[in-house]
């Protein structure tokens, strides 16, 4: 989105992508760097509350059932014709 922006030449939308770029990958220099030129942070952006990505899911997650039968649900008794 900040690289879009940049080529549009829309400024407030770059700060914001950047700004929020910088705060998930603080390692990227590069996003810092520009973000500086562009006059630093926008208040909109840095205020935002990041979603927690390393957060476990709740409750027990749910096994798939195969589509493909189990020996337990063939009948490997019964005679061929």
């Amino acid at each position: 989105m900040a690289e879009a922006a940049e080529a549009a030449g829309v400024i407030d939308e770059e700060r914001y992508a950047l700004t929020q770029l910088t705060r998930l990958a603080p390692e990227h220099t590069a996003y810092t760097d520009r973000l500086q030129e562009l006059g630093g942070a926008t208040e909109e952006a840095a205020a935002e509350v990041l979603p927690n990505l390393n957060r476990r899911p709740k409750g027990r997650l749910r096994q798939r059932r195969s589509l493909w039968p189990t020996t337990s649900r063939l009948n490997l008794n019964r005679r061929l014709p």
